[in-house]
């Protein structure tokens, strides 16, 4: 089964698929994106350099669909009050073989019009809306998430040892992170106190590091996210849910908000001079495709 969902910044839902309300007859460019380039060139040069690395732009999605209802009118009423753009942006959900995928920073640009007959009867018109896709990556729909893991006791032995012994003890340094989609993805790391400063979340294979030069208290938690447009740093009273922006404490001179590249990764989190044994790594992954 295929279905296109669309919620509004409301948390609101309108379902498009074969045997509901809104029943969706096609989708224009639902999966393609479309790449552009920086580019420049010499007196006399044959075509173009190529400059810096390709971009996506946004896109539109057209959803051209039945609407059947006994209360048509009510139908369409509520269709175009759950998709009002002016709620700001919403996301579309695509779920097919048991898979979602989910494209997010999403608003109407065309609200559903009333063509007449023979696209209209008795309880039933056929319309169709556009979407306009701000940010043209797929991404999961729910966060992957890892722990920090610095060591495991691998075997026991039911044995009387005199001495102290540990059977096959595995020292991990950091975390091993694996982002298996398409292009680098942005990192939500999640804290919680007491930490000593300085709090250092380091890639190990590239050496970048996020570095604040605070203090964590106990009941106190700290999330910081990496997205280019939702860079953020935010601390939170654990007993009240008071929450505060806490980028005064970042090192700037050692500091990149670098996100999680394809493949496989390594993050060391320190506080101080010890490595952190608990802390959340998470993150969605992104596809160009479906």
């Amino acid at each position: 089964m295929e279905r296109l969902i669309f919620t509004n910044a409301l948390g609101q839902t309108v379902i498009f698929d074969e045997s509901g309300v809104y029943r969706w007859l096609e989708v224009d460019d639902l999966g393609g994106l479309e790449a552009d380039f920086m580019t420049s060139s010499s007196p006399f040069q044959d075509g173009l350099t190529s400059v810096g690395d390709a971009y996506f732009t946004a896109k539109a999605i057209k959803v051209k669909f039945v609407v059947v209802a006994i209360e048509l009118d009510e139908a369409l009423r509520s269709l175009n009050s759950l998709l009002n753009p002016k709620l700001g942006l919403g996301k579309l959900t695509y779920e097919r073989g048991g898979k979602k995928y989910v494209l997010n920073k999403v608003k109407t640009r065309t609200l559903p019009g009333l063509p007449g007959t023979p696209s209209r009867g008795i309880g039933y018109q056929v319309t169709s809306i556009i979407y306009e896709v701000f940010d043209s990556y797929f991404t999961d729909e729910e966060y992957l998430e890892a722990s920090v893991s610095t060591g495991d006791n691998c075997l026991e032995f039911p044995v009387n040892i005199f001495d102290s012994f540990v059977f096959d003890y595995t020292n991990t340094t950091g975390i091993v992170v694996t982002n298996s989609g398409d292009v680098e993805c942005p990192l939500t790391v999640i804290l919680d106190g007491p930490k000593n400063s300085p709090l250092t979340i380091e890639n190990m294979d590239t050496g970048e590091k996020i570095v604040l030069a605070m203090n964590l208290l106990a009941n106190e938690r700290l999330t910081i996210t990496t997205g280019i447009d939702d860079i953020n740093v935010i601390k939170e009273d654990l007993l009240t849910g008071d929450k505060s922006v806490a980028f005064q404490y970042i090192d700037v001179a050692q500091t990149s908000f670098f996100r999680l590249p394809r493949g496989t990764t390594t993050l060391k989190i320190t506080a101080g001079e010890a490595e952190v044994e608990e802390a959340a790594i998470k993150f969605k992954q992104r596809w160009v495709g479906i």
